[in-house]
């Protein structure tokens, strides 16, 4: 019986159904200023924010001079699933150099 009640003949099988998680490669948005050079004075902070989008949630790596960056007294790294910061307190001139934002999942 079917909802109505009533006898029918069964439907033709629709086929074989394949659910795939949704892929995005990473992006990041952030404001154009930080694509440039930025020169500030030895002991003034900096901190450089980023919006990040990826399905799946990408994994986030900051660099400097190509090398990974991981939080000290003075560097701090924050990221969530959709945002990601880098700070330093007090800088000094070893922290001049180019700074990476490097986003990664299975999408790119």
């Amino acid at each position: 019986r079917n909802a109505a009640g009533v006898f029918s003949e069964p439907s033709e099988s629709t086929g074989a159904i394949t659910a795939k998680d949704e892929v995005e490669p990473p992006r990041i948005s952030m404001d154009p200023k930080y694509k440039q050079m930025i020169v500030l004075n030895a002991g003034e902070a900096f901190k450089i924010d980023a919006d990040i989008y990826g399905k799946p949630i990408p994994s986030v790596q900051w660099l400097k001079d190509n090398q990974e960056l991981v939080n000290t007294a003075r560097l701090e790294i924050k990221s969530t699933d959709f945002t990601t910061s880098l700070s330093v307190k007090e800088a000094v001139r070893v922290d001049s150099g180019a700074y990476t934002l490097l986003l990664k999942n299975v999408g790119g």
